[in-house]
């Protein structure tokens, strides 16, 4: 079972129809993927206890899907056969759903908790009733629905690389976490007359520096055979030069609610292309290249 297909109490029966038997004791006819009105001693009853819970950002997306696994079992003595045989079913569940694939293991957490109670205390020596809850929550990270509140394009004017592409721009579908960095490097000069004062440096320009960086969620759109790929970005082309990227960067203002849209446009030769594949996260790049020549800034201003 995987979570894209959204799991349900029946998904998770079917689990356990497979996995649970102790003979004479329970079988696949006493799992139920509803709560019955009317008990049965031993049964297993599955529910989702809400509907899925989600947190999103523009970066990614978490959904967590909560199912209880009711054990409900009748002790008909005070002995310790019967808590023996609950915790063979216990264990049996815990083993069925622990190696049961419930998902990609880079997107899917899986949690499990448990509570043991009496239910019935009428009859403290015959006749009473013990409830174990399994608590499995499912948490689900996957590539954010959200509209970006960033925008990177590649153009094909401006550019220059091996094998490009027949379209003119392409768009990288999840980008985040972008820096852009443009100025001059300081060289600092002491002269016999400043009219600032004696001893105050003069300041002169010396060669343009500027800095990209941008974080991206790997999909497939965005890695491929033509040159304007992420896994074509560090390569060298075929004259032995670098090659060199135009980028289109459109993000937004800071006033609420009709914040105005910045647009900067600017030439990169990129420097690092850094893969990071962490434990329980989405697989990340991050491209580190030097801007070589000022960018242009327009800004559509608030409306």
């Amino acid at each position: 079972m995987s979570l894209h297909n959204e799991p349900t109490p029946s998904s998770i029966k079917a689990l356990l129809d497979v996995g649970v038997n102790v003979e004479d004791v329970i079988n696949s006819e006493h799992i139920y993927d509803y709560i019955r009105p009317r008990k049965t001693y031993p049964s297993i009853e599955i529910e989702m206890s809400k509907p899925p819970g989600k947190f999103e950002t523009q970066a990614k997306s978490d959904t967590t899907y909560t199912m209880l696994v009711h054990i409900y079992y009748k002790q008909l003595g005070v002995g310790t056969d019967d808590i023996k045989t609950l915790e063979i079913i216990e264990g049996q569940v815990v083993t069925t759903l622990t190696n049961a694939t419930l998902g990609d293991h880079k997107v899917i957490n899986e949690t499990f908790t448990w509570n043991r109670q009496q239910i019935d205390k009428n009859h403290p020596y015959f006749y009473r009733s013990t409830l174990s809850i399994s608590i499995l929550q499912m948490n689900e990270v996957d590539l954010s629905q959200r509209q970006p509140d960033g925008v990177l394009t590649w153009q094909k004017s401006g550019s220059t690389i091996d094998n490009p592409p027949v379209a003119d721009t392409h768009q990288y579908i999840n980008v985040f976490d972008v820096e852009l960095a443009e100025g001059y490097r300081d060289i600092e000069e002491i002269v016999t007359n400043n009219p600032e004062g004696s001893h105050i440096a003069v300041h002169y320009a010396a060669r343009f520096v500027g800095r990209f960086i941008a974080n991206f969620y790997i999909k497939y759109p965005d890695v491929g055979a033509t040159g304007e790929m992420l896994n074509h970005m560090s390569h060298i082309l075929t004259n032995g030069e670098k090659p060199e990227f135009q980028f289109i960067y459109t993000n937004h203002g800071s006033k609420s609610p009709n914040p105005g849209v910045l647009t900067e446009t600017f030439t990169v030769h990129v420097d690092e292309l850094q893969r990071m594949y962490m434990t329980e996260q989405l697989s990340r790049w991050r491209i580190i290249g030097k801007i070589d020549k000022p960018g242009t800034i327009t800004l559509i201003t608030d409306v």
